[in-house]
C-alpha cells in the first residue's frame, strides 16, 4: 500500500523533537509499505527554512514541507481553508508524483479538515488518528465553534483511529459512528526504552546519586501544567532533601518558567535539559525515581508508556487515557491544577524509593504493531470506499437505463 502521511505534528527544522510518536509510526509503516510524509509549516518559520530544501529525509522518509499562511491569532474558522490555498499546489504535485492508495493524518482542525480535502482530490480513503487534547478539550454538550470545526474534521474523514477507549467515547459524543473508529494499541521502541541501572544513567547524565530526581518529559505549553508542577515541587522540597526536577524539552513557555524558577528559589533544584533526542530520553526516564506529568488534557501520553518501558512510575493528573496506563500499587493519579495534591503525590512516591524502581513494565507492544493495526484500517477504508463507489456505479446503471427505456416508451408512444 501507498500512504501519505499529512500532518504539521512531525518533526520539523525548529522543532526536530516534535511529535516524535507521528515520526516512528511512519517509519514503523515504512518497512512494509511505501510512505510519504506531507507535514505543512506555518509561514512564521519561514526564517528556520532560509536556504533549506523543502523535500528531504528523514530516517528514509521522504518529506515535503510547503509553507501556508493564515491570520494569526483571530479567524481560527479559516486556518483549514488558509492551509489548503497553501499546500494544494504541492499536495496535487504529491498525488502525481507519489499515487498514494489512502492518506492517513493526525491532528484534527485544521490538519485532518485539509488531509480529507488532499484525499477527495486524490479520490482515495483518509484514515484520521486522533490523539488527546484536539478532542478531550471539548465539551460535547456545547461544543462551542471549536467543537463544531472539529466534529466536522472527524465526520470527512473516512475512518477515525483513536489512541485510547477514552478518546473513542469522546469520538461518540461528538457524533462519530462507533463502527468507524478503532482503538490503536500503545507503542514503544523496546529496542531503546527498557530498564537498566539507574545509577549509570545518572553517572551519564551527572546527576547526583544519592538525589530525588523528577523527570518532566515534553513540550513547554500551557496545557502542560508546568506552572503548577514547579509550585508542587516548591511545597514538597522541604519534605525531600536532595529533590531534583529535570525538565527536559523546550516551548514557547520556556522563559517565563525559567523566570518563576528564580521566584520560588527553585534554581538549585530544576535543572532545563532542554531538548534531548528521542534514543537519549531512556538515560532520563532511567535516572528518575519518578516520572510527572501534570498535564490538564492529555490522551495517551508516549512519554508515560516509554517511562513504564524503562520501569520507572509516574505522578500524573488523571485525564484521557492515563488512568488506563496506571499501575495502582506504583503510579500516582491526582486531579488537574491541584498543587497540593500534586506535591503530596509527589512525596508518596518518593518515598517508596528504589521499591518503585524497575517493577513498572508496561503492557505497550512495539511500533510494529500499531503499524499493522493502522494498515488494517487503511486497507478497510479502501475496500469500503470501493464498495461504495461500485454502488454508486451501480444505481448510476440503473437510472441511465430507466431513463433509457422512458425515452424509447415514449418515443414509441409518439410513432
Amino acid at each position: 500500500m501507498r500512504i501519505l502521511f499529512f500532518s504539521t505534528a512531525f518533526p520539523q527544522p525548529h522543532e526536530p523533537s516534535r511529535n516524535p510518536d507521528n515520526l516512528e509510526r511512519c517509519v514503523a509503516l515504512a518497512r512494509t509499505h511505501a510512505v510519504q510524509v506531507l507535514s505543512p509549516l506555518s509561514f512564521r518559520h519561514i526564517p528556520d527554512i532560509a536556504g533549506q530544501d523543502r523535500l528531504l529525509s528523514i530516517r528514509g522518509l521522504t518529506v515535503a514541507r510547503p509553507v501556508y499562511f493564515y491570520p494569526p491569532g483571530l479567524f481560527r474558522g479559516v486556518h483549514a481553508w488558509c492551509m489548503w490555498q497553501g499546500i494544494r499546489r504541492e499536495a496535487s504535485r504529491v498525488i502525481a508524483r507519489f499515487r498514494p492508495d489512502a492518506v492517513l493524518s493526525y491532528w484534527t482542525y485544521p490538519d485532518t479538515a485539509v488531509a480529507a480535502r488532499v484525499a477527495r482530490r486524490a479520490g482515495i480513503p483518509c484514515v484520521a488518528i486522533v490523539g488527546g487534547s484536539d478532542v478531550l478539550s471539548i465539551d460535547p454538550a456545547a461544543p462551542g465553534a471549536t467543537g463544531k470545526r472539529v466534529a466536522r474534521a472527524l465526520l470527512a474523514a473516512d475512518g477515525i483511529a483513536a489512541v485510547s477507549d477514552t478518546i473513542k467515547d469522546r469520538l461518540v459524543d461528538l457524533g462519530v459512528e462507533p463502527r468507524n473508529i478503532h482503538v490503536l494499541p500503545a507503542a514503544v521502541d523496546k529496542t531503546i526504552f527498557f530498564p537498566d541501572s539507574r545509577l549509570n544513567a545518572r553517572d551519564q547524565l551527572e546527576i547526583p546519586r544519592d538525589a530525588s530526581v523528577l523527570v518532566w518529559v515534553g513540550r513547554m505549553v500551557t496545557v502542560k501544567a508546568l506552572a503548577t508542577l514547579l509550585e508542587a515541587v516548591a511545597d514538597a522540597s522541604g519534605r525531600c532533601p536532595g529533590l531534583r526536577l529535570y525538565l527536559v524539552g523546550d516551548g514557547p513557555l520556556r522563559r517565563s518558567l525559567e523566570s518563576r524558577v528564580v521566584a520560588l528559589g527553585l534554581s538549585r533544584i530544576v535543572t532545563f535539559a532542554g531538548r534531548v533526542a528521542h534514543r537519549d530520553l531512556p538515560s532520563y526516564y532511567r535516572a528518575a525515581d519518578v516520572t510527572v506529568l501534570p498535564s490538564h488534557w492529555e490522551g495517551l501520553p508516549n512519554v508515560l508508556v516509554e517511562s513504564h518501558a524503562c520501569g520507572t512510575p509516574f505522578v500524573a493528573s488523571a485525564v484521557g487515557a492515563i488512568p488506563q496506563l496506571a499501575d495502582p500499587d506504583r503510579d500516582e493519579l491526582v486531579a488537574p491544577g491541584n498543587r497540593r495534591q500534586l506535591g503530596d503525590a509527589i512525596v508518596r512516591a518518593l518515598e517508596r524509593g528504589d521499591a518503585n524502581h524497575g517493577d513498572v513494565m508496561g503492557s505497550a507492544g512495539g511500533w510494529e504493531q500499531m503499524a499493522d493495526a493502522l494498515a488494517s484500517q487503511l486497507a478497510a477504508a479502501r475496500r469500503r470506499r470501493r464498495v461504495s463507489e461500485l454502488e454508486e456505479q451501480r444505481v448510476a446503471v440503473a437510472r441511465a437505463r430507466m431513463l433509457l427505456r422512458l425515452t424509447q416508451h415514449r418515443s414509441g408512444r409518439a410513432s
